[in-house]
């Protein structure tokens, strides 16, 4: 129990406002504090409040906060997110651990009422001469009063009873709103609303509106809509280990995004592509898979551990991603995996460290990708994570046409195997995919 805790100590002790009002705070800002400690963000300057959101990032293909809504009618859809601001609080006496925790959140949800978790946000006609770039951003209300209802309160003097109206909560909310550009022959960015009065101006995306766009018949596209969020993560001191995209490529007005660049961008037709070394800050995280493979029978593919074709994980819509493998392979009859302790393994163990250097004879590595379809002899309609054959790894069949690869299927985001003649090994294979890339 990290929080002071409020104690009735005597039968008949009066409690009066202060007590009911530390219970309330000891409660309402549990999940706060805990964040506070699991994101650890830099304390209050006494200038700078950090402002950021956690994209939900859990519904299935690649999805980013503001993206295309897919249909004509100049919309843009918002979906679930929650924001943060950190610490509003200077260094003070007294004031020491509010200065690094006291942040806020709240969930966005959809708005309240619409019985949907995202919202379409609509984006006004075009200049008919010239593009602009308006601005998605979020208003994060902190502490507000909410909730008005009316209580019986007695005079503290007297014994009048009067009805009153009071606030019942203190509440945080977010709503979603558009700053418009001005329309220029070198549209710039607009600027973020200022901070004031406890709302707290953070943008989620920059949308282009080029010349005479017609809001009623139009359709954004995703290379139309920039993500402008910060995204948070855990700390590193919490042991966590996160992957990131270099701030080069994700600072919107950095050193890659030039007046120029935006402008360039901001004039381009709808549906033209933005620059491709953008990687939006929401392309954040990472996991790991290993993947163990049984293809040792050379005349049987019904006794591999999975078919041509199967499904080697569901887990995961693996579409939009980037992937780094290793591999290490083993040939030969009675080769075992290190975990199958009911075998003597010797020097047919998968894996095993003394199976020579990472470079294509028992032991390999690369990369891969699942955003685009590359066939290269494999399966149509795949992106190839991992491609194994005897010129990287000479334990496969050395001179056949023995091959075998893990793809994902371009339809499904399913990653499967494919196998051509009999390999002959077992292999594991370790992958770092990276957070998907927000579709388009």
């Amino acid at each position: 129990m990290a929080e002071d805790r409020y104690q009735l100590q005597q039968s008949g002790q009066a409690v009066i406002q202060p007590d009911f009002n530390l219970l309330g705070k000891t409660g309402a800002l549990a999940d706060d504090r805990t964040l506070a400690s699991l994101l650890r963000q830099l304390p209050f300057d006494g200038t700078n409040v950090i402002k950021w959101i956690q994209p939900h990032g859990n519904l299935g293909t690649a999805k980013d906060t503001v993206e295309s809504s897919g249909s004509s009618g100049g919309t843009v859809v918002v979906r679930p997110f929650r924001a943060f601001v950190g610490p509003r609080t200077a260094i003070a006496a007294n004031a020491e651990m509010d200065n690094w925790r006291d942040i806020r959140s709240c969930e966005w949800a959809g708005i309240p009422g619409s019985g949907s978790s995202s919202a379409l946000i609509g984006i006004a006609n075009g200049d008919p001469s010239h593009a602009r770039i308006d601005l998605v951003y979020a208003q994060f209300s902190l502490d507000q009063n909410a909730n008005q209802v009316t209580r019986k309160v007695k005079s503290p003097t007297g014994t009048t009873v009067t009805p009153t109206l009071i606030y019942q909560t203190i509440s945080q909310s977010i709503s979603i709103l558009v700053q418009p550009g001005t329309a220029s022959a070198t549209p710039a960015l607009p600027t973020t609303p200022a901070d004031a009065g406890g709302n707290y101006n953070i943008p989620l995306a920059y949308v282009r509106v080029p010349a005479a766009f017609n809001a009623s018949a139009s359709t954004f596209n995703g290379s139309d809509i920039l993500p402008a969020a910060s995204v948070v993560s855990l700390s590193r001191t919490t042991g966590a280990v996160t992957m990131r995209p270099a701030r080069s490529n994700a600072n919107i007005g950095g050193a890659i995004f030039t007046p120029t660049r935006i402008a360039a961008w901001a004039n381009g037709s709808l549906n033209a592509a933005r620059t491709d070394f953008f990687v939006p800050h929401s392309m954040i995280g990472s996991e790991q898979l290993f993947v163990a493979l049984d293809l040792l029978d050379t005349s049987n593919s019904a006794n591999w551990s999975i078919a041509n074709g199967g499904i080697v994980d569901d887990s995961r819509d693996w579409r939009n991603r980037s992937f780094w493998w290793m591999a290490m392979f083993r040939a030969g009859v009675g080769t075992i995996f290190a975990w199958n302790k009911s075998a003597s393994g010797g020097s047919t163990v998968v894996p095993q460290g003394s199976l020579g250097p990472m470079s294509g004879s028992r032991a390999a590595f690369g990369m891969g990708q699942s955003f685009v379809t590359d066939f290269n002899g494999v399966v149509a309609g795949s992106s190839i994570v991992g491609y194994f054959d005897h010129t990287v790894a000479s334990e496969i069949l050395t001179g056949s046409s023995a091959k075998f690869a893990l793809y994902v299927d371009s339809a499904t985001g399913n990653m499967k195997l494919y196998a051509n003649d009999f390999p002959g090994v077992k292999a594991l294979i370790w992958l770092f995919p990276s957070s998907p890339f927000p579709a388009y």
